[in-house]
């Protein structure tokens, strides 16, 4: 019913979003989260949260969704959407700087109701980040 899938890019002029990025160390890298309802039924409820990985600083400006509120408790990004229509897509953009990376995957977890039941938690799509062999 839903797909949520992690994206990432780098800052190069035409990069394009995908599941990997190669990043170096002190790096800014662009993340996005779409969430789209792909089922019959209206989502409410929908709740995502996402750790941010300890090499990994979250450029606070950054933060912004398009649907719903996202909010950043110490290293806890949290995004709530108050509903979703049939076919209707939400984005969570931000900026992380990749401090010495260990080939980390992004991931994220999220929860939501359909028809007044609660589904999941599930497991977003992950996008993960190579190190640079230079």
């Amino acid at each position: 019913m839903l797909e949520v899938v992690i994206f990432v890019r780098g800052e190069e002029v035409g990069a394009a979003w995908g599941s990997t990025i190669t990043v170096r160390p002190d790096q800014q890298v662009h993340v996005k989260i779409e969430v789209c309802n792909n089922g019959r039924d209206e989502v409410n409820h929908f709740s995502l949260s996402h750790m941010l990985r300890d090499n990994m600083v979250l450029i606070p400006v950054t933060l912004h969704a398009q649907e719903g509120e996202a909010t950043v408790l110490f290293r806890l990004i949290r995004w709530i959407v108050p509903s979703l229509q049939p076919g209707q897509c939400a984005i969570l953009y931000f900026d992380v700087m990749v401090g010495d990376n260990n080939s980390p995957i992004l991931t994220a977890s999220y929860t939501y109701q359909v028809l007044n039941v609660l589904k999941g938690p599930y497991l977003a799509k992950k996008a993960a980040f190579q190190k640079d062999g230079m």
